[in-house]
């Protein structure tokens, strides 16, 4: 396959008080098989109260394709609506 056919993904992923898990969600996201220009990564961060927003900004300054929506809810069903 040829990198012109392959479709553009988005990865929606409401997350609030991750912090254990999420630096893994994204390590393993970002080593995926498939081109980088393809894959958009969109977090819904929920209003954390541990490390899990300053782990996703880390991440979004260093990779274009990490994008962070502000869930001030917390809910996962608004937070995959506002992404």
């Amino acid at each position: 396959m040829k990198q012109g056919d392959f479709p553009k993904v988005s990865f929606i992923i409401p997350a609030r008080n991750e912090e254990k898990f999420v630096e893994d969600c994204l390590q393993s996201l970002l080593s995926l098989d498939y081109p980088k220009e393809k894959v958009e990564i969109i977090f819904a961060e929920g209003n954390s109260s541990d490390r899990t927003r300053e782990i996703l900004e880390r991440y979004a300054e260093r990779h274009d394709n990490v994008k962070i929506f502000d869930n001030p809810t917390g809910n996962t069903a608004i937070g995959r609506n506002i992404c």
